[in-house]
């Protein structure tokens, strides 16, 4: 059978983060189907003068719908006739660097990079990554395999940075991550990467001084595709659909406990005067909070979604809403979410008075919780939490810490 036979010259890795062609002129090579692919390889890089070693290179069969790497091993009949891989005179064959050798030599390019100080070119390759992941479906569960979470987390914390160059390289890394995360493949990485969870909320509380706008809002899109997450059975009988969504949450709270912060005090940050939030970012935080909500209540953890609550209206979301609700239309968007958070709670506590009637409901819930547990220093609620706990004073506090108590 003939094909049209072409190379990459991917072996100085500058192809994936240039505009320089590095695509040879197509060439029609007749090819038994009989050989294993391993035998016939020494022969077609001959033939195309390809740079690619024989021990470096692979061969993928590029159709008009789709590209699949081709297994050394097997002959092109053993492709079709065991592995239904259908090939036709119309397709070709690409010769390329083994893609584990190539996501190898891009991480220790960006390494190089970075401690060398050439954050341009750096950012350039970073950039070029969620194009090559579109491009190359087997890209990113390579990069994956090689511990790629945990590089690119270690990107932006490298000492020799500028300001201005951390700030350029953590944007363009959350973005490598939220396109890695839009696949189920990268949604379960990181559901086996507890770490990375944290890191990533830990980016919207440093994101969350104004500096970082693009990063921050890039976050909470990564951590609302979390919560929003329906995990496919298949993953594994012992994965839940809902155990991404609920680990997220879980590693917000803790990293609130690490930094001795208020629990979930960053979304209160954004939502206040505190920050030159802009309305998008408003809505999206009102979003995922409500996201949140309705995930916590479908897997049925109530102790999460009580403490979640108590932690926003403890710190003063109402006395927030009441603030963006002012001057604003009822069918304003932000007025709509925040009318939808309040229905959420509305129907759970089975209360259709205010926020504040709502937090009285949820306390008695939880009679281990103590007023300003998760106060953050303004008035909040407080005067209104130790009334209740007066009028509770047949309730005997236990000794319990509550989950999201900062001590």
């Amino acid at each position: 059978m003939e094909f049209s036979v072409y190379y990459i010259d991917d072996t100085k890795l500058d192809h994936y983060y240039t505009q320089v062609s590095r695509l040879s002129d197509k060439k029609t090579y007749p090819l038994p189907d009989n050989q294993p692919l391993q035998e016939l390889l020494q022969g077609l890089i001959n033939f195309t003068r390809a740079p690619h070693k024989v021990s470096d290179a692979c061969l993928e069969l590029k159709t008009p719908d789709y590209h699949r790497y081709l297994d050394m091993e097997y002959t092109l009949k053993e492709h079709t006739q065991d592995f239904g891989v259908s090939i036709t005179k119309k397709d070709s064959l690409v010769i390329k660097t083994k893609l584990s050798l190539l996501v190898a030599a891009l991480k220790d390019k960006m390494d190089q990079c970075s401690y060398g100080g050439d954050t341009r070119t750096l950012r350039t390759i970073l950039k070029h990554i969620p194009g090559i992941i579109d491009e190359d479906s087997d890209f990113a569960p390579e990069l994956l395999k090689q511990n790629g979470l945990a590089f690119l987390r270690s990107l932006p914390e490298r000492d020799n940075y500028s300001n201005f160059d951390r700030k350029k390289v953590t944007t363009i890394v959350l973005n490598v991550l939220f396109k890695i995360v839009s696949y189920v493949d990268g949604l379960m990485s990181v559901f086996r990467d507890r770490n990375t969870v944290s890191w990533l909320y830990s980016q919207v509380k440093g994101c969350s001084d104004g500096r970082n706008p693009e990063g921050r809002n890039i976050t909470i899109a990564i951590l609302y595709i979390f919560v929003d997450s329906d995990l496919d059975t298949d993953a594994g009988p012992s994965i839940g659909p809902h155990d991404l969504a609920v680990l997220s949450i879980k590693c917000a709270q803790e990293v609130h406990q690490r930094d001795k912060t208020p629990p979930f005090s960053v979304f209160l940050d954004l939502l206040s005067d505190k920050i030159q939030s802009d309305p998008e970012t408003v809505l999206a935080v009102i979003r995922l909070i409500n996201k949140m909500l309705e995930t916590l209540k479908e897997a049925d953890e109530m102790d999460l979604f009580d403490d979640l609550v108590l932690a926003l209206l403890d710190q003063g979301l109402s006395k927030i809403i009441e603030k963006h609700k002012q001057g604003k239309t009822a069918k304003n968007k932000i007025v709509l979410e925040y009318n939808t958070f309040s229905k959420i709670l509305c129907q759970e506590y089975e209360d259709t008075g205010d926020l504040d009637s709502i937090l009285k409901s949820c306390i008695h819930r939880r009679p281990s919780y103590q007023p300003g547990s998760y106060h953050s220093g303004s008035e909040g609620n407080l005067s209104l939490l130790d009334r209740d706990r007066r009028k509770r004073s047949s309730l005997t506090h236990n000794s319990l810490t509550p989950k999201l108590a900062d001590k």
